[in-house]
């Protein structure tokens, strides 16, 4: 079981079918009794099942002092509580019973609201900013439209029960933003229920282009992918997008910034993109061009060219601590991207023979990790496929 946290005392009240106050006369065999009960919502009974019998979800009730309790009702007419409940003792209670006591003061119906602002972006890199003069449709049992305050809130309320979807949209001036999220879908149960809804925007930058091969071919299914410029820790975040069947690729919802562009960049070429990698470069070049993008700025980059490198076959052999060839070992290699450790796999596999020789299939010019092992010796080489030879030198695994 998994406990839900409400986001606020007026969802955790509506999802709730009875909550009093009450003193513990008894804790037997997780029921427990209650005397003095004031009712708040719902039917009060004089007593509650802690947890039905699920271990380590019982909430620790004492015999002797009193409790806000939260419960809900079970198809028996039984009423049921839990950790997961909202129980607390009185003393520590009272931000809900301020609550509780307000609520005959609440206009009738339900009530959606939340606040709308600027979050997130694909690298969780944007800075946050309330949006005001956003704005918010809601449809459902009732059709209502609004937009949002100056500190990016909103707010419906004298609902009818059922079922709703919020959405929102930028605000008309602010071309720079777009809504990140379909419309958002709430069931209002009562009168009393409420719900909050908050709606995140991000900023509207943009990078366009397209993949083609060397023979002027769409490269379709290449895998795409953006980085900051700036690596922090000496570790990458990527975002991957793969290419369309005419070859294009779009990456959305970008934050000014610097960012280095190409296909392959993580893992290499692996057998669903037999790209070798490449970036995004100025012509000529095969290094990385940081590109700097702008506040929204819609940036259409030049076409990336790219080839399907060729299979070769490239021999090896593999060598003990002493230097004595080992044979009967297993030999596996993996394409390298721009990180240690980011293996796109596509070598193949093979075991050297008892000369302790191994042949294998790669495509040329790429970079692959080619590993050996054996149940006592491991070894490892970085290499560029190519018709050198190459030699592995095994030590003793830890």
């Amino acid at each position: 079981m998994v406990c839900v946290a409400w986001s606020s005392l007026c969802e955790t009240v509506a999802n709730t079918d009875v909550v009093f106050e009450g003193t513990v006369e008894s804790v037997t065999d997780r029921r427990v009794r209650f005397r003095d009960v004031t009712r708040w919502k719902g039917v009060a009974r004089p007593e509650v099942l802690n947890s039905n019998g699920l271990s380590g979800y019982d909430y620790q009730f004492e015999v002797g002092a009193r409790y806000l309790v939260s419960a809900h009702s079970r198809v028996d007419g039984a009423l049921e509580t839990s950790i997961c409940s909202y129980n607390r003792p009185i003393a520590e209670a009272g931000e809900m019973l301020a609550y509780l006591r307000t609520m005959p003061d609440i206009p009738s119906g339900a009530r959606i609201s939340g606040t709308v602002s600027v979050t997130g972006g694909p690298f969780g890199n944007s800075p946050f900013e309330l949006v005001a003069g956003a704005p918010v449709q809601l449809t459902g049992p009732m059709t209502r439209s609004m937009t949002t305050g100056v500190g990016g809130d909103y707010l419906f309320d004298r609902l009818e029960p059922g079922e709703y979807a919020v959405s929102f949209a930028p605000p008309a001036h602010r071309r720079d933003l777009v809504a990140d999220a379909p419309p958002h879908k709430i069931t209002l149960r009562d009168s009393l229920a409420c719900a909050t809804v908050d709606g995140e925007m991000t900023i509207n930058g943009r990078i366009d282009g397209s993949v083609r091969t060397t023979t002027d071919r769409p490269a379709v299914g290449a895998v795409v992918q953006l980085r900051p410029a700036d690596v922090l820790n000496g570790v990458p975040e990527y975002l991957t997008v793969e290419t369309d069947a005419g070859g294009r690729y779009s990456f959305g919802q970008l934050l000014p910034g610097r960012y280095v562009l190409g296909v392959n960049l993580e893992v290499g070429l692996t057998t669903e993109s037999p790209f070798a990698m490449a970036y995004s470069s100025a012509p000529g070049s095969l290094a990385p061009q940081v590109i700097v993008l702008g506040h929204a700025e819609a940036m259409r980059r030049p076409t990336i060219v790219i080839r399907v490198p060729a299979f070769i076959l490239v021999g090896g052999t593999v060598r003990d601590p002493l230097g004595p060839r080992v044979g009967n070992v297993e030999i596996t290699a993996d394409s390298r991207g721009e990180i240690f450790g980011g293996y796109g796999g596509n070598g193949g596999s093979t075991t050297t023979d008892g000369e302790g020789h191994f042949v294998l299939a790669l495509r040329e010019g790429t970079r692959y990790t080619i590993r050996a092992l054996s149940r006592d010796l491991v070894g490892e080489a970085d290499v560029t496929a190519n018709t050198l030879p190459v030699i592995i030198d095994m030590k003793k695994r830890r």
